[in-house]
């Protein structure tokens, strides 16, 4: 979803007569986690733990057993701490993000 379409669809959410507050500030958090996956490569820290995790995978690949398959993006026998904790950390910069997103079009603020 680009920024424009996000805009959009947040006008014709905020707008709409049919959707109570509640409804809408789903509808908008829907909207926000949709455009901030699309674009979530594009925010420094995420970069910085894709980086940090693909050291991980180079370190561990092979390392007493453990593997990698890139392809589904699974470990096994089990997911190294090291992956659990960067993924702990994406999900909160990317929570952190949407919340922002939402604030801001809710208080009318952006969108």
């Amino acid at each position: 979803m680009t920024r424009t379409e996000f805009s959009k669809k947040c006008g014709e959410i905020m707008a709409s007569t049919e959707l109570t507050e509640k409804g809408k500030a789903a509808a908008i958090e829907h909207a926000a986690t949709i455009f901030i996956e699309g674009i979530i490569d594009k925010f420094p820290e995420i970069r910085s733990i894709q980086e940090r995790e693909r050291a991980v995978e180079e370190k561990h690949s092979g390392h007493k057993g453990i593997t990698y398959c890139p392809e589904c993006g699974t470990w096994s026998p089990k997911e190294p701490p090291a992956i659990a904790s960067l993924a702990r950390e994406w999900d909160e910069i990317k929570d952190r993000k949407v919340n922002e997103l939402c604030r801001k079009v809710l208080t009318g603020k952006a969108a």
